[in-house]
């Protein structure tokens, strides 16, 4: 069945424009999507400023449709990527990933091995972009929450052989590469926007988890991935700690267990004696604001499940 579908890509990116890295950076991860994914039709979604000097760079890749917006956030930028697309499963990928052979492929296989088992994503092997010689190391074999209600990478930093060797079922997977059912999507709403970025996918999956659907790492497909090239640059870096903060409160409060969300606000006011002090405050502030909404909103799944 999957030999039929037309393959759909949606990559986002953030001002990649305004720099020759940027530049650099997004092309290397479109001809290699081009190059290892036979027939495929690109969703470029452009978040940010000017998206001029991406035109030039487009026009040689006639599988390539750019969509410009304002940036509203990683989670409104995929939604309306996928929006653009028409097959019933399509990848997610960041601009600072590499995909490597047959990875559109086992990706779909598995999705269509596990259709029984009401699959709504499958996860490629994410692998740290390393140099030559070195020791190839995992990145993301999957996303767990910790103790604290931080999103985890399994396996992050181990060799790749400790891998899983077949596909492994798991709770939560990583939106920087992930092949989505659109049913799932759909029925979710898409990617909360509220989160802006950081764990908006853990949220998508965590409330797919809540009407029953499933995941899995397919670990014959793999993708490299140049770790933080996205927000790494120094402006970025309070909106990126307020972020992480806030949003990690929220999916505690959301979804976590009493232990969960006990150690996600312990952390958030043990970092308050840590500067940026004034920045940890409001993040632990709005994070606590949306209490009773999502508080909620967990009430509301938890009797949905029951009614089922």
């Amino acid at each position: 069945m999957s030999s039929e579908i037309t393959p759909e890509v949606v990559i986002v990116t953030h001002d990649a424009a305004a720099t020759e890295h940027g530049r650099e950076r997004l092309a290397r991860c479109i001809e290699s999507v081009r190059d290892h994914t036979p027939g495929v039709r690109i969703i470029l979604v452009h978040n940010g400023a000017d998206p001029a000097p991406l035109g030039g760079l487009c026009e040689k890749w006639p599988e390539v449709q750019m969509i410009s917006t304002i940036n509203r956030g990683y989670g409104a930028a995929v939604n309306l990527g996928l929006s653009a697309t028409r097959s019933d499963r399509v990848c997610v990928l960041n601009d600072d990933l590499v995909v490597t052979a047959n990875w559109w492929s086992e990706l779909s296989a598995g999705l269509d091995a596990q259709c029984d088992m009401r699959c709504g994503a499958v996860a490629p092997l994410m692998l740290l972009e390393t140099s030559p010689g070195e020791q190839v190391r995992i990145n993301s074999a999957g996303v767990r929450l910790g103790s604290d209600g931080a999103g985890n990478d399994i396996g992050y930093g181990d060799p790749v052989e400790t891998s899983p060797t077949a596909p492994t079922e798991i709770e939560i997977f990583s939106g920087g590469a992930v092949m989505l059912r659109r049913e799932m999507w759909e029925t979710l709403g898409g990617f909360d926007t509220r989160y802006f970025l950081y764990y908006e996918d853990v949220d998508l999956a965590l409330r797919g988890a809540e009407q029953g659907w499933r995941y899995w790492l397919i670990p014959s497909s793999s993708v490299i991935h140049a770790q933080g090239s996205t927000t790494s640059g120094v402006g970025h870096a309070p909106l990126v700690r307020f972020l992480q903060e806030r949003n990690r409160v929220w999916i505690a409060l959301r979804f976590g267990t009493g232990q969960q969300i006990g150690g996600a606000l312990w952390l958030s006011i043990r970092r308050l004696r840590h500067p940026p002090r004034a920045l940890h405050a409001r993040a632990l502030a709005t994070g606590l604001a949306a209490g009773p909404e999502l508080l909620r909103a967990r009430w509301m799944a938890k009797r949905q499940r029951r009614a089922r």
